[in-house]
C-alpha cells in the first residue's frame, strides 16, 4: 500500500525449505511521486443565435490523458451532446468544465464560461392578393422565412392575425393587409404587410 510520496527501496525474498536454499534477496528502489496538478483553459464562448449548429466548447488541459467533462447550467438553453454544445433555446447559460484526477493528477479546477443564445429572426409575410370587384376577399394568407432547426408555424405560442380594411363595398384600390400579433418563445418577429388590389 503506498502511503505517502518519497524514495524507499522494496525487497523481493524467498524462504527456503528442505529442497531449496533461500534466494538471494534482490532490492529496487521505488520512487513514489506526488500526483500532479491539471489545468483547464477555457476560451470565452461568443454570442449565438438560436438556429446555430451545435459546436465543441473548445476548452483544453495540461494534462490530455483525461478527458474534460462539460456541463450545462440550463438545459433549456443549452444541452452537451456528444461533447457538443446544442442550443435548444435562448437566453444565458452557463458551461463548466472540469477535470477528474488519478493516481498520477489532481483534479483540476474547474472552469466556465457564460454566454447568451440571442432570439433567431423570423419574418412574417402577408402574402399579396387580388380582389375582384363585389365578391367577397380571398382567403387572407402569410409566409414564414426565418424557422430554425426545420421548426414551422406549430412553434408559436400564438398565430399572427391577418386583416385588411377592404370588403366587398370597398372601391377599387389598393388596399393594405396587415400582419401582426405572433409570438414565439425563441424568435424576434419582424413584420411585413401585403397588398389587397
Amino acid at each position: 500500500m503506498i502511503r505517502a510520496a518519497g524514495l524507499t527501496n522494496i525487497t523481493a525474498s524467498q524462504a527456503g525449505n528442505t529442497e531449496y536454499l533461500a534466494a538471494t534477496p534482490v532490492t529496487r528502489p521505488l520512487e513514489v511521486k506526488e500526483p500532479q496538478p491539471q489545468t483547464i483553459t477555457f476560451a470565452p464562448i461568443p454570442a449565438r443565435t438560436y438556429g446555430d449548429a451545435a459546436f465543441f466548447p473548445g476548452a483544453t488541459s495540461t494534462n490530455p490523458t483525461i478527458p474534460i467533462d462539460y456541463t450545462s447550467s440550463d438545459h433549456a438553453v443549452a444541452n452537451m451532446i456528444g461533447g457538443k454544445v446544442v442550443i435548444t433555446g435562448t437566453g444565458t447559460v452557463t458551461i463548466r468544465a472540469s477535470q477528474p484526477g488519478n493516481a498520477a493528477y489532481l483534479p483540476a479546477d474547474p472552469v466556465e464560461q457564460t454566454f447568451l443564445v440571442q432570439a433567431a429572426t423570423l419574418t412574417i409575410t402577408a402574402d399579396h392578393q387580388v380582389r375582384q370587384g363585389n365578391i367577397a376577399n380571398p382567403v387572407l394568407t402569410v409566409s414564414y422565412v426565418g424557422f430554425a432547426y426545420s421548426e414551422g408555424p406549430s412553434a408559436l405560442q400564438t398565430a399572427p392575425t391577418v386583416s385588411t380594411a377592404a370588403d366587398i363595398s370597398s372601391a377599387p384600390g389598393d388596399y393594405p393587409i396587415v400582419v401582426q400579433g405572433a409570438a414565439a418563445a425563441n424568435y424576434e418577429i419582424v413584420y411585413v404587410n401585403g397588398t389587397m388590389k
